[in-house]
């Protein structure tokens, strides 16, 4: 499934993602059980988001 990413979810002085608030990554359509916290953006592959 692909699915845009919305402007404001990148930091502007990176041009990377920026760490995602739960409410913010569920709204990506990713589903996940309750706990999770997306804590680094890899940045050699920024598609890839890492959560603990």
């Amino acid at each position: 499934m692909l699915k845009k990413i919305p402007a404001d979810y990148f930091d502007s002085s990176k041009g990377t993602l920026k760490l995602l608030w739960e409410e913010e990554w569920r709204a990506l359509g990713i589903t996940q059980s309750l706990g999770w916290e997306h804590y680094e953006v890899h940045e050699p592959e920024p598609h890839i988001l890492l959560f603990k």
